[in-house]
Formats: structure tokens, C-alpha cells, sequence
């Protein structure tokens, strides 16, 4: 249910936000500076690809997985290449809440832009030290 939300959230975001353009191979064609996109949830190979037809403005939420604050820069990095996979084989649940609420929830030095929280599947966890995800046997 979660995965055909996000589907319909970005399919109608993105669909304001397209031109009538025939480029192939291309993610997306335009998009409209009012909206922003979350860093940690955009893979290095969909920032080349919006880069190429405007600059984008990103946001930086803070990044919680399974109740970890992630911010060392090259985590980031690792779960922001695996994101779109792990939504695709519905083994993550991710969530956006805001500053405020991110407070509420105990998460003191979130960042201005919110939190974004995610849960791993059971038996699947991340491995900090590998910066992998692994299923549990």
C-alpha cells in the first residue's frame, strides 16, 4: 500500500513538473524549482540525470535507519546508491516527518529539513561496518 502511495505521490509530482519533450533514455525531463527533493533518497545516477535539465533543490534531512542516526557522509552515500532498489524489493518502509515532529519523536539534533526514518524489514538489518544491507538466515 505504502509503495503504490509513493508511486502515486511521485508520479503526480512529477507529472506537473514534465515537459512534452521526446528525449530517451532520460528519468526526468524538467522539473520546477518550487519543489524540493530529498538527498538521501535520490541515487547519484538520478541527480546526474535532473542536473543535466535544471538544478534541482535538494533538501537534507537527517537520515535514521532503524533508530540510528546516520551522518557520517559516506553512509549516506552507500544507502542513497541502494534506496530505489531496496523500495523496489519492498525491504525498507521509508517515512518523512518534519523538524517539529522530529523533536516530538525525541530526535533532537535533526536538521531543519526533517528526518527521514527508516525501517528494515525483519530479519534484515544494515551493516554500518560494510555499508550493506543483509537478510538474516
Amino acid at each position: 500500500m505504502k509503495r503504490i502511495l509513493l508511486a502515486t505521490v511521485f508520479t503526480v509530482l512529477f507529472a506537473s513538473c514534465l515537459h512534452a519533450q521526446n528525449v530517451q533514455d532520460s528519468i526526468v525531463l524538467s522539473i520546477r524549482h518550487d519543489y524540493a527533493l530529498h538527498y538521501p533518497t535520490l541515487s547519484d545516477k538520478e541527480i546526474e540525470d535532473l542536473s543535466l535539465h535544471h538544478t534541482p533543490r535538494f533538501t537534507y534531512p537527517t537520515l535514521i535507519i532503524n533508530n540510528l542516526i546516520i551522518s557520517d557522509a559516506k553512509m549516506i552515500d552507500c544507502f542513497r546508491n541502494q534506496y530505489q532498489d531496496l523500495m523496489k524489493e519492498q525491504k525498507i518502509r521509508c517515512r518523512w516527518v518534519s523538524y517539529d515532529k522530529a523533536r516530538k519523536k525525541g530526535i533532537m539534533n535533526a536538521s531543519k529539513d526533517g528526518a527521514i526514518i527508516i525501517k528494515t524489514n525483519r530479519n534484515f538489518y544494515f551493516d554500518l561496518a560494510n555499508c550493506r544491507f543483509y537478510e538474516r538466515e
